[in-house]
């Protein structure tokens, strides 16, 4: 896959093992750029292009951007909204259905009861399937024990259930050190997934995998 933006000189060719990290020193161009990819990986238009074999994919679709380490959901929505859709329909099917069948049953009859017994007059809405998931509140499950593994398990739901395998983290570097940095490098290479940190710091990168480009107060590229 190949990440293209018309401002840029540099072309990002996202490939196995192969991460960046962009260093922006103007923090105009910095909102800029996050401003856009964060409208993009929400559907919306914008500068950046994200291409494979000469043919344009969604960016909505393959990307996420953290724009925030220190608070963010590790469960996204899109995940949120991919598992019920899953969920949905193994309810519906084959194994589950009578299942399914018997506790909209009971859970409406406990509603009619509910609505003949109360001293107040009643209504309730025809219970379906999708708001029984919402009832009994499922969700995926989630583990983790620091900001990487929480970072590292909001990646693996994303790219496991989503398809999702392009992940811009922003100014990671202000808030992880060299070792997490490293960690989630690490882990990424075995889920193969592909990072992009873009950062208003200009840390050292020797003996590190990341490819560096810094774009400076001006707007030039300078590839260290």
């Amino acid at each position: 896959m190949r990440l293209i933006n018309p401002n840029f000189e540099h072309v990002f060719e996202i490939k196995e093992g192969k991460h960046f990290l962009v260093v922006i020193e103007n923090p105009e161009i910095m909102r800029t750029y996050i401003s856009d990819l964060i409208k993009q990986s929400d559907g919306e238009d914008g500068s950046f292009v994200l291409s494979e074999n000469n043919s344009e994919l969604d960016i909505s679709k393959n990307m996420d951007i953290l724009s925030n380490v220190l608070a963010f959901e590790t469960v996204d929505k899109s995940v949120t909204s991919k598992v019920n859709s899953l969920l949905k329909n193994f309810m519906a099917g084959e194994n589950m259905f009578e299942k399914t069948a018997i506790l909209k049953t009971q859970i409406e009859n406990y509603a009619i009861q509910l609505s003949e017994e109360f001293p107040y007059s009643l209504s309730y809405d025809e219970l379906d399937i999708s708001n029984l998931i919402k009832l009994m509140g499922i969700k995926p499950a989630v583990s983790y024990d620091s900001i990487t593994e929480k970072i590292s398990e909001r990646m693996k739901l994303l790219h496991d259930i989503c398809n999702i395998s392009i992940f811009i983290i922003v100014n990671a570097f202000s808030f992880l050190t060299t070792k997490e940095i490293n960690e989630l490098i690490e882990d990424s290479n075995l889920e193969k997934h592909h990072l992009i940190f873009i950062d208003s710091l200009n840390p050292s990168v020797e003996n590190s995998p990341l490819t560096k480009i810094i774009i400076d107060s001006d707007g030039c590229e300078i590839f260290d």
